[in-house]
């Protein structure tokens, strides 16, 4: 697909379901306190809800996404073999996967909290997932997306979490 061979459209595929399926479920967590009235009961004592959330899903995630990276690793070693590294890939993808994953959790602790005005937020996660999906580089490479928007309207420099901190391996 494009200019990705299939060595690197593994690793790419590998690297973006691990971001992906690391993900935990903020937003069904928040929807619920709001529901239950544990939310009510969180902001009496002296921690911030929102930074409580933030670094029990960070500490879910990383767990999840060490797993599920093992996994692709190892599956992509054995299917394709080693892809070529540099350390300035490295370190861009180690810098930039945190900001992914708060950025993530920012956009889904947002979802959350729309259940103060919605009765179930299930629908917007949904649609937020497929956002993610179709924008972040799961259909298409991002590379290949950023090329045909680019031809289509002049626009450049699309960059979502997902695709940006896995191409960084490649790069």
């Amino acid at each position: 697909m494009g200019d990705l061979t299939l060595t690197q459209m593994l690793w790419y595929l590998g690297i973006t379901e691990s971001i992906v399926l690391s993900a935990p479920t903020i937003a069904q967590e928040v929807d619920e306190d709001v529901r239950t009235g544990a939310l009510a009961m969180q902001l009496i004592r002296p921690l911030s809800y929102p930074l409580y959330r933030l670094w029990t899903s960070l500490g879910e995630r990383t767990v999840r996404f060490g797993l599920n990276l093992t996994v692709s690793i190892a599956l992509a070693l054995l299917f394709v073999g080693f892809i070529p590294l540099n350390l300035p890939g490295i370190l861009l993808f180690l810098l930039s996967l945190p900001l992914a994953f708060v950025l993530d959790f920012l956009a889904t602790f947002l979802v959350g909290l729309g259940a103060f005005w919605l009765e179930n937020t299930t629908g917007l996660m949904l649609i937020y997932s497929r956002i993610t999906m179709i924008l972040g580089g799961m259909l298409i490479p991002l590379c290949d997306l950023n090329y045909i928007l680019t031809k289509r309207t002049g626009h450049t420099s699309l960059c979502t979490r997902t695709t940006y901190s896995s191409s960084a391996i490649r790069c």
